[in-house]
């Protein structure tokens, strides 16, 4: 277990640095520990923003202590990216949080047959019926079902699966100490006693449009595999198979019961781009957890693989996880290349991308890009003339490929 004083510099950096894999693998590799990284941040070391350097100053460690107090009051576990129950499966993909907030059971965040089951708020009578289906078949071969506590099909795969004495984790868009969303909230404990909750966002954060494709990452990153149950061509469940994809993971989709359901238009668009279809569990348990016949990545089609390679770039890359001991710190000929973020030889010119953006995050890009400060989101709404909830929506994959930052949450600018 980690001492006080690490904890309490884990939580300094989950509240400053926005999570990137080959940034903050570098971080620790030359720096050694959580620690060092606090006090070279604190003192303004070259190889962070100015904005970081701001913040390790001004949030001050009462603050982490506030959380760790509220946490050790409300039974909140707080698992930070070196702490040994942090699950091996989301130290691989590219941008995994670095610390993690858990309510019930953190054992089982890191079982080996986890299946996330996700799809529409508005949920049809077929969409349950397959969803109690296919949650009650896998709990019973013991697969344990995150999702990521919504209305519709979440929670009725979370419920489907601890009333017949399964287990389920779910992934939370806000903090765990926040009651979001109402309606759900009458199951929060009986989901807690069979399972756990998790979220990267301290206790008592509201949600936002933008935490939510932020949440589905580590709900796919977390699990073996994906199935989508109904989704429309807007939903999105669409931004997990994407995940699903670039993290290599099993895609599995439920094909709709009428080819004419707007409902489940999601659907049949990833079914034609290759997903594998379901009509049971049989097909999971047969194809990956039982006999493992494939590898994901070797068993999507190009045009699947194609299709979400713009949405995520940088998540197709290969990540291992580090592991620091504090002992074999970097010297001088071995130092990571960690460069700073805010220096004027990087601020002379906006990266070259070496990808094709899509629609939406080009234009957003080109607007970022040619300005000399900070852009507000909502002014980044009225040049591009998108609506709000699609600029946040690109955005979001524009700050999980490492191509823009946000100074405040509010503002962002190139890398």
């Amino acid at each position: 277990m980690m001492d006080h004083n690490e904890l309490l510099s884990w939580l300094m950096i989950s509240l400053t640095i926005s999570p990137n894999s080959e940034r903050f693998r570098n971080l620790l590799l030359k720096y050694g520990s959580a620690e060092d990284i606090c006090e070279a941040a604190y003192g303004g070391a070259r190889d962070f923003f100015n904005n970081e350097v701001k913040n390790f100053r001004t949030i001050h460690k009462d603050q982490a202590e506030r959380i760790i107090s509220y946490c050790n009051e409300h039974n909140i576990e707080i698992i930070a990216y070196e702490d040994k129950k942090y699950p091996k499966t989301l130290k691989h993909i590219y941008d995994p949080p670095s610390i993690l907030y858990c309510c019930g059971n953190s054992d089982f965040i890191s079982n080996d047959s986890i299946i996330a089951v996700v799809g529409a708020r508005k949920i049809s009578e077929y969409g349950m019926e397959i969803t109690q289906k296919i949650t009650y078949d896998a709990v019973k071969h013991g697969i344990t079902i995150a999702s990521g506590f919504a209305v519709g099909v979440d929670i009725t795969a979370h419920m489907t699966a601890v009333r017949n004495g399964g287990k389920t984790v779910a992934v939370l868009g806000c903090g765990i100490g926040y009651p979001y969303p109402r309606p759900n909230m009458q199951y929060f404990d009986e989901i807690a006693e069979n399972g756990a909750f998790i979220s990267e966002f301290p206790p008592n954060t509201p949600p936002a449009p933008v935490n939510f494709p932020r949440r589905n990452r580590i709900l796919v990153g977390i699990s073996s595999g994906v199935a989508v149950m109904e989704a429309s061509a807007k939903s999105g469940s669409l931004n997990s198979a994407s995940h699903a994809v670039n993290q290599g993971k099993n895609l599995f989709v439920v094909p709709p019961k009428n080819i004419n359901d707007s409902s489940f238009s999601g659907n049949s668009i990833l079914l034609q781009k290759g997903a594998y279809p379901i009509c049971s569990s049989d097909e999971i348990i047969k194809y990956f957890f039982e006999e493992n016949l494939h590898d994901p990545s070797e068993y999507y089609p190009d045009k699947l693989k194609a299709s979400f390679a713009d949405e995520n770039p940088s998540l197709q890359k290969d990540i291992s996880p580090v592991s620091v001991v504090k002992e074999k710190k970097s010297t001088s000929s071995s130092k990571a290349n960690v460069t700073n973020p805010d220096s004027d030889k990087n601020e002379k010119s906006a990266p070259e991308l070496n990808f094709a953006l899509d629609g939406n995050q080009k234009i957003i890009y080109d607007i970022i890009k040619a300005s000399a400060y900070p852009v507000l989101a909502e002014d980044i709404a009225d040049k591009s003339g998108l609506d709000i909830s699609e600029v946040l929506s690109a955005i979001t994959n524009l700050e999980l490929s490492a191509i823009i930052s946000s100074n405040d949450g509010q503002t962002y600018k190139i890398k």
